[in-house]
């Protein structure tokens, strides 16, 4: 019988443990809505980076979504995000080879974006200038652009 509310016991803590840590732990969606495709062709490659160290590096996206282009606006979303800082920069692989094309002084050729509809000059952006804070499920426009 001591067993049996031994049990009991440990499975209300258990509960009441994992309840407090959905409670403290709620992720967030952003959704991010890209406006000025030019082609319907070829495919968006969209990147989410939530840190200044990994920011604009290959293969160090916290999350990145490749979608086909069939229309010259897009809507996509990303769900169960932590709350925190996060950047997006994103492409238009019109010629589908996986890869943003850049000419000899490093400027894409292809349409580009970045959250904040950031438009750099002669330099890429720094992490600080596009972060958006996260805090709530949130929408964010981009409109494509090409230097």
């Amino acid at each position: 019988m001591n067993l049996l509310k031994f049990y009991k016991i440990g499975l209300l803590f258990v509960l009441i443990f994992f309840s407090c840590s959905l409670i403290v732990a709620q992720n967030h969606s952003l959704t991010v809505q890209v406006t000025n495709v030019k082609e319907k062709k070829g495919n968006m490659v969209i990147s989410i980076f939530n840190n200044v160290k990994s920011f604009l590096k290959e293969g160090e996206e916290f999350i990145k979504k490749t979608i086909p282009v069939k229309d010259h606006s897009i809507t996509i979303t990303f769900v169960d995000l932590p709350s925190g800082y996060y950047a997006v920069a994103l492409y238009h692989d019109q010629n589908g080879d996986k890869v943003c094309n850049k000419n000899i002084l490093g400027i894409p050729k292809e349409w580009f974006g970045f959250s904040k509809n950031f438009s750099p000059l002669l330099r890429a952006p720094r992490f600080d200038e596009i972060k958006i804070l996260l805090q709530k499920n949130d929408t964010i426009p981009i409109k494509m652009i090409r230097l």
